[in-house]
């Protein structure tokens, strides 16, 4: 097995929700981790 480095990340502006950055970001890496297994 190999092994990946993934990094996802958001843009945050004074009128960003923070829960809905964090949930950007996981859903983010869910993809790239479904797209590497």
């Amino acid at each position: 097995a190999g092994m990946a480095r993934l990094f996802a990340g958001a843009g945050i502006v004074e009128t960003s929700d923070p829960a809905a950055e964090f949930a950007e970001t996981e859903l983010k890496f869910e993809i790239m981790r479904s797209a590497l297994q």
